[in-house]
């Protein structure tokens, strides 16, 4: 007899979602700054490494911060790079790409 958890089914079809949704476009990337905007704290916190780079990238952080960010990002831990997501995702909100109410989450 198994056991299935119910704990991460959520989580599995958010980032699944997330995912697929990136690469339907064949080497394009089909986030924008509003996309970014959108994405909820629960969306970010269960992104992989590489989703949140490519988050990061397309909102432009590492233009605003350091014009090295963007060569190191690949390299950061998963804490430091969901910080500047979260970052990432605050910035587009104040440009006016996406809601301004604060997430419940």
């Amino acid at each position: 007899m198994s056991v299935k958890s119910l704990a991460n089914d959520g989580r599995r079809g958010v980032r699944a979602h997330f995912r697929i949704r990136s690469v339907l476009c064949d080497g394009c990337e089909a986030l924008d700054k509003a996309d970014v905007a959108e994405l909820s704290v629960t969306v970010i916190n269960n992104m992989a490494c590489d989703e949140l780079v490519r988050m990061i990238r397309v909102a432009g952080l590492p233009d605003q911060l350091c014009p090295n960010l963007d060569k190191r990002l690949p390299f950061y831990d998963h804490t430091a790079l969901t910080r500047l997501a979260h970052l990432a995702q605050r910035c587009c909100r104040n440009h006016g790409h996406g809601p301004l109410e604060k997430d419940a989450e």
